[in-house]
């Protein structure tokens, strides 16, 4: 089947082209290749309010593809948080290239194999001819002699066993079996990209192509007017393998001599795909047009500009408005609270708008996530927000007990919900040495338990832990009561036949309130860490063990 290229000015011009990704003739979920997390979460909104359904779709970014594609899958070790562990040994050798001489703490060590590791991941992608190269008996035409170097230990550690998917996508291009199996593996592909694709993806498709699957692929490009001018005249291209900052633009929009070295780059691979750029619009073509005519703002207006290549003089003012504004902030934590009034002030000017219509985007997830729970999650009038990439801490168990517990403590409401999500994590269940979540779920849901800590009054976590022991020990009278008349449990009869896995449940609610009263008076910053490590061994200890030796 011929592989199809689809570019488009915006959003909703790509998702009206897409059409219906779910239904799909194939009983297997439909592989929709996305250029980043945060895109899918749109495309999955868009497609459920339009169809009323959003299912049967695997969406993965390019990465995973091209590894589910021509690699070992999901395990690879040549994913990029892989190598950086197999690199780690390997750091005193090689550090003084990257300017550090000095002895190094573990923890340094392992923040420099992620930079190595960083550089190699963007070599496989990026540079997949030079792995080729690489794996070869002589490798005279790389960048650099360590680099190489490098390479070769990070291979040997990998082992023969599994090769990078650049030579394993070149080692497989004739190979008529490898091209059979990925045909019948993926029939249909659907691949969306924005202003930058991956070099590695390209190949990969053109492989999927020639394996005779159904490749579409729609590129969401701002720059179609002036990339048209490029199509119409192929020596305007520049060579596959120039750097996208040596690029000379001419004429246009300021903005447009940055932003549109990434789309000529872009523009460039896709020849790869398509030679003849068969559905590439005219320039004139390309320019959008006002479905619903809006007042032009400020924004609007500089879209305009960048979009038809058009550059005002300096003199030539626009009135303002605020559908563009700039904000210096000292700081992470002051930026987001600038970003929290902006909102404040946007949900009360603009009609009908939903919090699922906004977007932030942060280039360190690491630093801003804990900020925004904080900031967005508490006060009187909270914001609603999802993480559509979840930050790397958060996928740890360990990592997800605290954080789950310091957003209890942030908000100073220890809920039911809080507490029950936590009954998922395999950390505790590991220290509870049962698997059995929704036996410690039915029992934190028959003890009455609502939110708060202490024992005053029903409801409250401390309270609701002498119900459950209570109940036990009173399991055969039912009619038992506290002084108060109020009931000692229920359903105390299903508690029976578990005292050990009882008595630790008990006992880690406790530490959970010991914990959270504890986390509720100030402290110097450098008893924190000793605070962490003591919630640790109380609550978490499967994990925290071998975090803290």
């Amino acid at each position: 089947m011929a592989l199809t290229l689809q570019p488009h000015l915006r959003f909703d011009d790509l998702f009206e082209r897409l059409g219906n990704p779910t239904l799909n003739s194939v009983l297997a979920r439909q592989p929709v290749i996305i250029p980043s997390l945060p895109f899918g979460a749109q495309l999955q909104r868009a497609l459920s309010q339009k169809y009323g359904v959003c299912m049967g779709l695997s969406l993965q970014t390019a990465r995973t593809f091209i590894h589910a594609a021509v690699g070992p899958g999901e395990n690879s070790q040549w994913l990029k948080e892989q190598m950086q562990w197999l690199i780690l040994p390997l750091v005193q050798k090689y550090q003084h290239h990257l300017g550090v001489n000095s002895p190094l703490a573990i923890r340094d060590r392992f923040a420099l194999a992620g930079v190595l590791a960083d550089k190699l991941n963007n070599y496989g992608h990026h540079r997949p001819e030079w792995v080729v190269e690489w794996y070869g008996a002589q490798a005279a035409d790389a960048p650099s002699g360590w680099q190489v170097d490098l390479w070769q230990e990070l291979r040997q550690a990998v082992g023969p066993d599994e090769p990078h998917p650049a030579l394993q996508m070149h080692l497989n291009r004739s190979n008529a079996e490898f091209l059979h199996s990925l045909r019948n593996r993926f029939p249909r592909v659907i691949a969306l990209a924005t202003g930058s694709l991956d070099p590695l993806l390209v190949q990969v498709l053109r492989l999927l192509d020639s394996a005779g699957s159904d490749v579409q692929v729609h590129v969401l490009l701002p720059t179609l007017g002036y990339l048209g001018e490029i199509a119409r005249d192929p020596l305007l291209l520049p060579a596959i393998d120039s750097e996208p900052e040596e690029l000379e633009i001419a004429g246009g929009h300021p903005l447009l001599t940055s932003m549109g070295r990434n789309a000529i780059g872009t523009f460039a691979l896709l020849e790869q795909l398509d030679p003849n750029y068969a559905h590439w619009p005219d320039p004139d073509e390309a320019q959008p047009t006002q479905r619903n005519p809006e007042p032009i703002t400020l924004l609007k207006s500089l879209q305009q500009d960048i979009r038809i290549m058009r550059f005002e003089d300096k003199g030539q003012s626009k009135s303002a408005d605020d559908s563009i504004s700039v904000h210096s902030c000292f700081g992470p934590q002051r930026e987001l609270e600038a970003i929290q009034d902006a909102l404040f002030k946007a949900f009360a000017d603009i009609p009908d708008l939903k919090p699922s219509d906004v977007h932030l985007v942060t280039p360190d997830l690491e630093t801003y996530a804990p900020l925004a729970r904080a900031l967005f999650l508490s006060g009187s009038s909270p914001l609603p927000i999802q993480f559509t990439e979840r930050p790397v801490l958060d996928e740890l168990p360990l990592t997800q007990g605290l954080m789950t517990l310091l957003d209890c403590v942030i908000t100073s409401r220890l809920q039911a919900s809080d507490i029950s999500f936590l009954l998922f994590n395999p950390a505790v269940l590991a220290h509870l040495e049962t698997e059995d979540s929704e036996l410690l779920r039915n029992w934190l849901e028959a003890s009455g338990f609502t939110h708060g800590a202490g024992t005053s009054s029903p409801g409250r976590l401390g309270y609701a832990r002498d119900r459950l022991i209570s109940g036990y020990w009173l399991a055969n009278d039912s009619d038992a009561r506290y002084p108060d008349q109020t009931w000692v449990l229920p359903e105390a009869d299903e508690l029976g036949g578990n005292l050990p896995l009882l008595s630790d449940f008990c006992a880690w609610l406790s530490a959970i309130e010991s914990t959270y009263l504890a986390w509720q008076t100030h402290c110097p910053a450098t008893n924190w860490a000793q605070r962490i490590r003591t919630a640790c061994l109380n609550f978490l200890p499967a994990m925290a063990i071998n975090c803290w030796n």
